[in-house]
């Protein structure tokens, strides 16, 4: 099968990483036969790697956002699940291949032409959805489906980078304005820059509370914000890349 969609080697190479991980690293417990389906559907070959060192940062990484995610659904088993630039994420499969009865939504949200291609190939499953839109400039959440006071995680794997802290400040700062305090907002991001990861949360809060200089510490066992707190915080990708999980609720 030939590829229909330049998708980026990196995207093809982090699929490649995780299908690969259980065999390659069976101690740290992370499987993902979804990821050996998707390749073979899209006709993507595995043997595009990265240096193995490299795939298993990539791959823990991937670990700590899924723990996260099951922590949120234990809490709220009927939550909306948002992905942002998801790529070719199996984690919604990876999720409920782990729970008895998934009853959460799943929404994988990336460029139209992302997001088309997967969705030639994956069966129409009712609580998962595939979105093509800018996370950056478009009203995804609109579109989403969420209904208000439904709890709602964002996951955001790796987007900080891409699009930079100035951008995902304002699209949190975004979020927490539509979503509101009447709904529980979670949202679990890594920055490669952890100075970085904490200028987002200073932009963020000085966005909404007007205020200019706030502590960012990140050896704080936790950083409470008004409007928002720092539940959880890990250092990724050995130690280059900061993952936080913000929470709107006190």
């Amino acid at each position: 099968m030939e590829l229909l969609v330049d998708i980026p080697a990196g995207v093809c190479k982090g699929l490649s990483a995780r299908a690969h991980a259980g065999r390659e690293w069976p101690e740290i417990g992370f499987r993902d036969q979804f990821a050996h389906r998707l390749a073979l559907m899209l006709g993507i070959s595995l043997k595009q790697r990265w240096p193995l060192p490299e795939e298993r940062k990539l791959v823990e990484r991937c670990q700590w956002f899924d723990s996260c995610c099951r922590d949120f659904l234990q809490r709220h088993p009927q939550a909306m699940c948002i992905e942002l630039g998801a790529g070719l994420s199996t984690r919604f499969h990876r999720l409920s291949a782990t729970a008895e009865w998934p009853r959460f939504q799943w929404v994988d949200i990336d460029l139209p032409q992302i997001t088309g291609f997967k969705a030639r190939v994956l069966p129409h499953i009712d609580n998962y959805t595939l979105i093509g839109a800018d996370i950056v400039v478009d009203d995804w959440l609109r579109i989403s489906g969420w209904v208000r006071e439904q709890p709602l995680l964002i996951v955001m794997e790796g987007v900080a980078t891409k699009i930079g802290s100035e951008a995902t400040a304002h699209l949190i700062q975004r979020l927490y304005r539509q979503v509101g305090s009447g709904s529980e907002l979670e949202v679990v991001l890594d920055d490669r820059h952890p100075r970085d990861g904490w200028m987002i949360i200073k932009r963020v809060a000085a966005a909404l509370t007007a205020l200019s200089t706030l502590p960012i510490s990140r050896y704080l066992s936790t950083l409470e914000l008004p409007g928002c707190r720092v539940l959880h915080k890990k250092d990724l990708l050995g130690g280059k890349s900061l993952g936080l999980v913000i929470n709107n609720q006190k």
